[in-house]
């Protein structure tokens, strides 16, 4: 049972404080993709040197990421869904939407059901790659909440959108409020 980790130190019940632990870079990560060692079936992700595991998508989960595909599909050559995403020398995301901009993205959207936690920790590899909007859908409290100017690793605004709260993504497409993207995501079969 793992208690706490510090500084790369990880404490385990009754064994104390077990030498840091390794990080992996994104060219190792890749290099262990590319090689099989990860298993194809394998749903992980690297996050700040860590390969990470990935929780499975329910109905609600792909109710909302084919609703947001459909709002994007006016920029379907620029639209990126669960790719993986080059951010960092030590992350590779995948997030559920990545709208491509000429340098990095200039959209990227997390579905959140039951990891919102794990895709608040996100925000700081987002922002420290310098993706200038940062969205969270959280699918259990119907809301968005959303993350703009990056200042190194974290974002300086960020703002919490329901109901009727308009939400407006970059590039050329149309606005749509909270209560629309989630009816959208309620009538998808």
């Amino acid at each position: 049972m793992i208690w706490g980790e510090r500084a790369g130190t990880v404490t385990i019940a009754g064994m104390g404080a077990l030498p840091p632990l390794h990080r992996f870079t994104r060219e190792e990560y890749e290099r262990m993709v590319a090689s099989g060692a990860l298993g194809e079936d394998l749903r992980v992700e690297l996050l700040d040197g860590r390969i990470v595991d990935v929780s499975p998508q329910g109905p609600e989960h792909m109710r909302m990421l084919r609703a947001l595909m459909i709002w994007f599909a006016p920029v379907i050559d620029r639209l990126l869904v669960q790719m993986p995403l080059a951010t960092t020398d030590d992350s590779e995301p995948e997030p559920d939407i990545a709208i491509a901009g000429p340098a990095t993205a200039a959209l990227v959207i997390e579905v959140a059901v039951t990891q919102r936690a794990q895709a608040l920790g996100k925000a700081a590899i987002y922002a420290a790659a310098g993706i200038p909007e940062y969205w969270i859908i959280d699918v259990p409290a119907r809301e968005a909440l959303v993350h703009r100017q990056p200042t190194g690793a974290r974002y300086a605004a960020s703002t919490r959108h329901a109901g009727a709260d308009v939400l407006h993504p970059p590039a050329d497409l149309p606005p749509r409020s909270v209560a629309e993207l989630f009816a959208a995501a309620d009538a998808v079969s």
